[in-house]
């Protein structure tokens, strides 16, 4: 019988590889742990060491926990999810190889500069803990951003500041000096600049670095009066989850954070209207035992008029399934550090993933349909998202190919007025044969002049303005489709977005009353142009609203509803006066929506309509010459929510017509 408390003079040993990384290194980083027993669990947490005395001090980030046991590797399904950190030899040998691959999920926080720890032990205490550093140096870039940072009118020592891009998941970061001065590297474009302490709120700053320049920007610091705190957890155990990223913002403060050992937060915050924010940044993907799966835009919105509030609670979904593959170019040479996404195809769950030095990655998902595909390219690649429906426990590999940027689309945006539209997000679709859009992964947006490059290859393209920012500014968004070639380039396109001069507005609800949170989305095509704007404001709510103009527009809500048990809502058509229009929708259980006939119009060869219901059911077409007998006319089924009927004998006395559900 082995003797627990002589185990008591084990000494493993805890060694990094590589110890010393810059900012901008793509690789694996080794964590190997000897003189174990066979088959042990230990703990390992990643400290960010702020003032770099060597100590794990009060008050210092975790930025990562998890646990490993000695001969345990990440497995679903049989195949091994390289985000989560497991023993990587498989062999209860006494010894533990755990490969992080850098710079992580996050590529952001993976970033940030500065010296490191960790901290190796044992959850039964049998051997004292052991400490090892990890450096992680600034790189080397004739640009960037330098500044101080201030608290209470003095520089404040140790701060974190983080450089993020303001679009997608990429950015670096440093820790202020002594002195509060700070300095970051970092390829030209446009970030928020913020800054972060523990017990300190921040305000963030928006800067432009532009080439062979650093730009000056001061940062400051607000002391926090409360906490914003709460619990992260499994959703099938309770269990919580250590080592998240948690962010929540307020007009222009930010506050951040992680969750401790046992999955609680506790946030620095003002009295304010706060949001706190969940999304594949956190890390929940590489969380240990499993990864998990996040939701789709999770904000809890709430309000600290003073003091603290508590029982903010998570909790998510593990994953069950994998997909797994590599990213590669057209000639087959891996693309490394490539941050990878996957949507639900209910538009409720996310998932993330970076490709490792050999462009290999793993995404944690569950059963659903998934549309994955990169987040983040070199400038002159592209690819596209891919459709992979998976169950639970199915193991599915999906190698992704980027294509060369071969053409530039390139013209300028204007509103109604002909004024120079700066800093718009476009939108663009690659546009397959039977006319179905899937995006691609680049993020493209107008210059100050308005003007745009759109960089591509040869194919059918569909671009548009970003809707939701153009109906805050009264703006209605075209898109416009185009071919381009490779090798030859197209310019001097001027898109104009008009302004709007009415509203769409309406109501979402279920059949018994309750409100429906949705977004809304409006269609039409004028003198030859078709628009496409949404809802503004507050997209994801039960009530929108839409800026147009007068027209006949096409009114509908996006998503999958039948997660939530609806039938997904038809399509509404409105006429916009210059008063505007009002488009309510109801939602029905599944297979209960009422059917509509919709369409009506006399023909030289009779009476025609069609019939919108729920897609594969069957419908009874009636006719009646005095609305009490019927007669049935035809059955169909309404594939893909309707069907066209033509009655060929509506000559001669009055005819009306209904459809029933055939069960």
């Amino acid at each position: 019988m082995a003797c627990v408390r002589c185990a008591s003079a084990q000494a493993p040993s805890f060694n990094i590889s590589p110890a010393v990384i810059t900012n901008n290194y793509i690789g694996p980083i080794t964590l190997t742990v000897s003189n174990l027993t066979a088959g042990q669990t230990v703990t390992i947490g990643e400290f960010l060491d702020a003032n770099g005395n060597g100590k794990i001090d009060p008050g210092e980030h975790e930025v990562r926990h998890f646990s490993v046991t000695d001969g345990v590797q990440s497995l679903i399904g049989g195949a091994t999810n390289i985000n989560v950190p497991g023993d990587t030899d498989g062999t209860a040998n006494g010894r533990i190889t755990v490969v992080l691959n850098y710079p992580g999920l996050n590529l952001t926080l993976s970033a940030i500069a500065g010296g490191y720890l960790f901290k190796l032990s044992d959850p039964n205490n049998v051997f004292a803990a052991v400490t090892n550093s990890f450096t992680v140096k600034q790189q080397t870039a004739a640009q960037g951003v330098s500044g101080t940072v201030y608290a209470n009118n003095l520089p404040q020592a140790n701060a974190i500041v983080v450089l993020s891009g303001q679009q997608g998941n990429a950015g670096s970061g440093t820790v202020a000096d002594a002195s509060g001065h700070f300095s970051i590297s970092n390829a030209p474009g446009s970030y928020s600049l913020i800054p972060s302490a523990p017990g300190y709120v921040g305000a963030p700053a928006n800067v432009i670095v532009v080439s062979n320049s650093f730009a000056t920007v001061n940062l400051t610091n607000m002391t926090a009066t409360g906490y914003l705190a709460g619990n992260v957890s499994d959703s099938s155990t309770s269990n919580g989850l250590p080592g998240l990223f948690v962010t929540a913002q307020a007009g222009n403060a930010l506050t951040l954070g992680f969750t401790d050992t046992n999955g609680n937060f506790a946030l620095p915050a003002v009295a304010d209207q706060w949001q706190i924010k969940f999304d594949t940044s956190s890390g929940l993907a590489s969380t240990a035992p499993f990864g998990y799966v996040a939701f789709q835009n999770l904000k809890l919105n709430t309000n600290l008029a003073g003091g603290s509030l508590s029982n903010l609670n998570f909790s998510f979904p593990r994953a069950t399934s994998l997909i797994y593959g590599r990213l590669t170019d057209s000639r087959s040479n891996a693309i490394a550090g490539a941050a990878l996404q996957a949507t639900s195809a209910d538009n409720l769950y996310e998932s993330d993933a970076a490709t490792t030095a050999t462009g290999q990655y793993a995404m944690g998902v569950f059963s659903n349909s998934w549309y994955i595909g990169p987040e983040n390219l070199p400038a002159n690649y592209l690819a596209s998202s891919t459709n992979v429906p998976i169950v639970n426990g199915d193991v599915i590999r999906v190698d992704m190919q980027a294509q060369l940027v071969t053409a530039y689309f390139a013209g300028k945006v204007i509103d109604g007025n002909g004024n120079p539209q700066a800093g718009i997000s476009l939108v663009v679709n690659s546009v397959d044969t039977n006319g179905f859009l899937t995006s691609v992964n680049q993020n493209f947006t107008t210059a100050g002049d308005g003007t745009f490059a759109v960089g591509l290859y040869g194919g059918n393209w569909n671009l548009a303005p970003e809707c939701n920012s153009a109906g805050d500014s009264r703006l209605v968004p075209p898109d416009i489709n185009f071919t381009l070639t490779d090798g030859l380039s197209q310019s001097n396109f001027v898109l104009v977005e008009p302004l709007a001069t009415a509203t769409i507005s309406g109501t979402i609800i279920d059949s018994h009353g309750n409100p429906v949170n949705a977004i809304a989305f409006a269609n039409a095509t004028i003198n030859g142009t078709n628009y496409s704007p949404c809802s503004f404001g507050n997209q994801d709510a039960n009530t929108f609203q839409i800026a147009v103009f007068p027209g006949t527009w096409s009114v509908g809500l996006s998503g999958d509803f039948t997660s939530g048990g609806y039938d997904n809502p038809q399509n509404q058509n409105v006429t916009v006066t210059a008063s505007g229009a009002t488009a309510n929708f109801v939602l029905y259980p599944i297979g209960q929506t009422p059917p509509q006939l919709t369409f009506a119009s006399r023909t030289p060869r009779g009476f025609s309509f069609s019939v919108m219901g729920d897609p594969q059911q069957k419908y009874s077409v009636q006719v009646s010459a005095n609305l009490t007998a019927w007669q049935p006319l035809i059955t169909n089924t309404a594939i893909g929510g309707s069907f066209f009927f033509q009655d060929t004998n509506a000559a001669g006395p009055v005819r009306f017509y209904r459809v029933i559900l055939v069960p």
